[in-house]
């Protein structure tokens, strides 16, 4: 299994340096990441010398900025509570609407991943105001919300947008987290609503890299919706290979107790 594995984390790797772009800017370096925030523009976080010789990386206020642009207050207690739990599980601080971090060196590159983590976290506070702010959830989203709907009805406890440590040293978020009891493993869930090749090979190597660090025995589940989308039969494939449990949600009812067990 390691094997196999391997040479899907080089790829990863591989892709995400070749995807980040670094500048250097009034004694700071820009780092432009691979990946997007609701507005769909890549995310950029900024690093400067900190003290003792380590490394402070933020957004330069740019996340907080953008949301209260948007109508979102945070000065609000309820919102100011989410922004707190959302920054706290990955060790990142808010200071004058900056979101930050400082560590030493080695710890660099989890610091990096927790800041962009965190940046997509505080993002979807955004979905947390009033209809007349936020009028329109995205797709994905929405087909979130429906299936954490459908696991209510259902009766399955879960945990909400879990972060997990995989293998190689990143942490990775899934949907939810159905803790097992003895003899049932846990279970870690994604949801990919019209997902293409890349949506899958990142839901993909998440998995694997968590199974490959876990002490325990864990199930991963992908719940998939295709409708108006590409790839269905290459994607489902992938994951069988790969003996990532998936099912299309137009046959969730037959997956029920298998993820109640």
């Amino acid at each position: 299994m390691i094997e196999d594995v391997k040479p899907l984390v080089e790829s990863y790797c591989r892709w995400l340096k070749e995807e980040t772009v670094l500048r250097e800017i009034d004694g700071q370096v820009e780092i432009t990441t691979p990946f997007v925030d609701r507005h769909n523009d890549l995310i950029q976080i900024f690093v400067r010398r900190g003290i003792d010789g380590g490394f402070v990386l933020t957004d330069a206020g740019y996340t907080i900025d953008d949301l209260e642009m948007s109508g979102l207050s945070l000065r609000k207690e309820e919102l100011m509570n989410h922004l707190r739990t959302a920054l706290s599980g990955f060790g990142v601080n808010e200071e004058r609407g900056e979101l930050l971090v400082q560590v030493p060196v080695e710890e660099f590159p989890i610091a990096k991943n927790n800041l962009i983590q965190s940046i997509l976290a505080v993002n979807d506070l955004y979905y947390l105001a009033t209809p007349k702010v936020a009028p329109k959830m995205d797709a994905s989203k929405m087909f979130r919300s429906e299936v954490a709907g459908w696991l209510d009805g259902i009766g399955i406890e879960y945990d909400f947008q879990t972060e997990l440590l995989g293998n190689s040293g990143l942490s990775h978020t899934f949907d939810f987290h159905i803790r097992g009891s003895d003899p049932n493993p846990d279970k870690i869930v994604g949801t990919l609503n019209r997902p293409g090749v890349k949506d899958a090979k990142y839901f993909l190597f998440a998995c694997l890299d968590v199974l490959n660090g876990a002490s325990g025995k864990i199930e991963p589940y992908a719940i998939l919706n295709f409708e108006g989308g590409k790839y269905a039969d290459s994607i489902s494939k992938s994951f069988r290979n790969y003996k990532i449990n998936s099912f299309h949600w137009n046959q969730r009812g037959e997956y029920e107790r298998d993820l109640a067990a």
